[in-house]
């Protein structure tokens, strides 16, 4: 009953051993705020509240838990603390196309270099469509943001990117 957030990690999907619903269901006093959400990845996400304190339980998969964390954990502290969120968007061009695969808004690592005032991604090094590789948010690293109208982008095209380091 100490902490402002409790964050759990796996167990909030569909399966025979995803029991945090039941567990937060079950806690005296929590509300269900929101369960799943339209991303790829992280679309197993569930947040609740129980009073003062916020219970949020992220996806299983390593990448996913990351993006979400970066998409929901880091903002939600970020306002508790009375902060503006740490987390810049910028606009990027593409030295490559971009196929998306989802029907959803998508947050997918990029690698991300400024070259003469202007950003630029690419995704050299990046295992694109499995929300279990970690490695994909190692080095200069971007979430490239696509929503859910938006389809496939052309080499050359700008583009949306949450800057993460």
């Amino acid at each position: 009953r100490q902490a402002d957030i409790v964050v759990s990690t796996g167990g909030v999907s569909v399966g025979d051993f995803d029991f945090v619903k039941d567990v937060v269901g079950a806690l005296e006093g929590a509300e269900l705020l929101f369960k799943g959400v339209r991303i790829k990845p992280g679309q197993h996400l569930m947040v609740a509240r129980r009073g003062d304190q916020f219970i949020v339980a992220l996806p299983g998969f390593a990448y996913s838990s990351t993006v979400t964390t970066l998409l929901y954990v880091v903002p939600l502290i970020a306002k508790l603390q009375n902060r503006s969120l740490p987390i810049e968007k910028v606009r990027a061009v593409l030295d490559e196309p971009f196929v998306k695969r989802a029907k959803k808004a998508e947050f997918t690592a990029c690698n991300l270099r400024l070259v003469d005032g202007l950003y630029r991604v690419d995704f050299q090094g990046k295992k694109v469509g499995t929300s279990a590789i970690l490695t994909n948010m190692l080095g200069p690293v971007g979430l490239l943001y696509t929503s859910e109208e938006e389809g496939s982008k052309d080499a050359g095209e700008e583009v949306e990117v949450l800057k993460i380091l």
